[in-house]
């Protein structure tokens, strides 16, 4: 009955001479109903209708979006529910879900006297890019972090070389290691090439730049130090960070320098660059 007042409803209001609704009948079945005007008579307007049955098709789709609602679930989970209280240290992050399962992760660990940062991209977007950043995730927690960042990123590499080829895919992922007692920090880049360090006494914005590739492409990645004045701060983004600043890394750092002034916080930087421009 609610299936018929519906399409009475659509029938009334048809603004041109056809539409196309969904219905849900008593018994469960969808049916997709298209409608169309073929002449007028003087009883009333005439109209043609086809009924399609779309109930599996609606049914799979229902399956699909419960899989990828419990994927997204999995992926939020992994991502660190606080940042670690630090004398001395201060951390700010932010995530802004996709309208789809993303690559995107990242991780924060302190055991003293270590920090170690980590931000990745599996490339591309759906299950396999957030089963796979996941999985890169749990290879990085699993290694010491002792070990140093080229020691624990080809490592990581070994551990997922199988899953990255059977699905050709890859990793794009920044891997810091921070000594809080002096300041002194090692980054090993591969292939995500969107890690900064802010000096922020003099306001210079610092991009680390590697030419090393993504795990699943490369198999070998150097390393990088330097060190960290009190209110520095290192910076790793996404590329969705990139486009919200018009895609072009000036753009970006200019957003950075302008965001970073010195007595603001780590997570009003981030804050900052996630927002709209």
């Amino acid at each position: 009955k609610d299936s018929v007042a519906r399409l009475s409803e659509a029938l009334d209001a048809l603004v041109g001479d056809n539409a196309r609704i969904t219905v849900q009948l008593d018994d469960g079945r969808s049916l997709n109903v298209s409608f169309a005007v073929i002449g007028e008579k003087p009883e009333g307007t005439q109209f043609v209708l086809h009924f399609h049955d779309v109930t599996e098709s609606e049914r799979l789709r229902q399956l699909e979006q419960e899989e990828m609602n419990r994927a997204a679930e999995v992926q939020r989970a992994l991502m660190p529910s606080t940042l670690p209280a630090t004398p001395g240290w201060t951390f700010g992050a932010s995530t802004i879900p996709a309208r789809q399962i993303g690559g995107d992760f990242y991780d924060v660990r302190v055991h003293e006297p270590a920090i170690a940062l980590s931000l990745g991209d599996v490339m591309g977007k759906g299950m396999d890019a957030g089963m796979l950043a996941a999985a890169t995730r749990t290879a990085l927690r699993s290694l010491d972090l002792d070990s140093s960042p080229s020691d624990v990123v080809t490592r990581a590499a070994g551990i997922l070389d199988g899953d990255l080829r059977r699905i050709s895919a890859f990793v794009t992922l920044a891997y810091v290691r921070v000594d809080m007692e002096s300041g002194d920090f090692q980054i090993t880049d591969a292939g995500h090439g969107l890690h900064f360090v802010v000096r922020t006494a003099s306001g210079r914005v610092e991009r680390l730049v590697s030419q090393d590739m993504p795990l699943g492409v490369g198999d070998g990645w150097l390393e990088r130090s330097d060190s960290l004045d009190p209110g520095d701060m290192i910076l790793l983004v996404s590329d969705g960070v990139l486009d919200r600043w018009g895609g072009l890394l000036e753009g970006l750092e200019h957003a950075i320098a302008q965001c970073a002034t010195r007595g603001v916080t780590p997570q009003a930087v981030v804050d900052s660059l996630c927002a709209d421009p």
